[in-house]
């Protein structure tokens, strides 16, 4: 069966429930926007004078640079002049796994009557290195970098693919995706008004840091997200396996039967 939390509707940016089988038919509370924390006091080219650059060309961590204000001259030297950049702010007291600093690779799909699936299953994608909120413009990417594919180089060091079960086991961060996810398509809207069927649907992979008080910060939406697993193990094929099941079930199978 399908394994996702429900429907989110972008158009009053409230969730309804997809009623399953094992779903809960009780309505959850009415959603609310995640405030802001407000960081306390750093010093200068601190933790919280973190940057994340990134090339919007790149992907697999190509393109990706930690920086402050002081090391900004240095990286804007590598910058291709045809090339788009993101820059976001560092998330700079980040939940820890092992006292490695992670982000989570969940899967949704948007439909174009403006419904996104998230599937409950994702993975935590682990840096290699113990986090420490380094000061100066010298980042060590093996500390920030989460990316399993930059990662996976180092057997030793890397942490694998570690499948987690996001409302029983990030229950605040899994709140928080759904109420990002609706911001996020309410964004979107005015670009997706000529879909031409509510079956057509774009597939994504959202990358997610979670903070220490268990909020979720939106990294990047990839459209489509590889199905390639670092490892090969079965319990990581085993969750893409579960996100293209959804997929057929959902969309194929009723298009061939008739019965959507």
């Amino acid at each position: 069966m399908l394994g996702t939390s429900g429907i989110i509707s972008s158009a009053t940016s409230s969730l309804d429930l997809l009623m399953l089988p094992g779903l809960s038919s009780t309505p959850p509370p009415p959603l609310t926007p995640t405030p802001t924390p407000t960081p306390p006091p750093t010093p200068a080219d601190g933790p919280a004078d973190l940057w994340v650059l990134k090339d919007a060309e790149s992907n697999g961590a190509g393109g990706i640079w930690v920086v402050s204000a002081s090391g900004w001259p240095s990286v804007a030297e590598k910058l291709h002049p045809a090339h788009r950049y993101v820059a976001q702010r560092y998330v700079r007291r980040p939940q820890l796994w092992d006292g490695r600093k992670f982000h989570i690779r969940a899967y949704a799909a948007l439909f174009g009557d403006l419904s996104v699936f998230l599937q409950r299953r994702a993975f935590l994608h682990v840096a290699n290195k113990k986090f420490t909120p380094q000061q100066g413009a010298e980042a060590d990417d093996q500390v920030h970098i989460t990316n399993c594919c930059a990662n996976s180089f180092d057997a030793d060091a890397f942490a694998g693919e570690i499948v987690t079960i996001l409302p029983e086991e990030h229950p605040r961060a899994f709140e928080g995706m759904k109420r990002i996810l609706a911001s996020l398509v309410d964004a979107a809207a005015p670009f997706l008004e000529a879909q031409l069927a509510s079956t057509h649907f774009e597939y994504m992979g959202v990358d997610f840091i979670i903070d220490e008080a268990g909020d979720p910060w939106l990294l990047e939406c990839n459209c489509p997200p590889s199905q390639d697993t670092a490892t090969g193990l079965p319990h990581a094929e085993g969750v893409h396996d579960a996100v293209i099941g959804d997929l057929l079930d959902l969309v194929v199978v009723p298009a061939l039967t008739g019965g959507g």
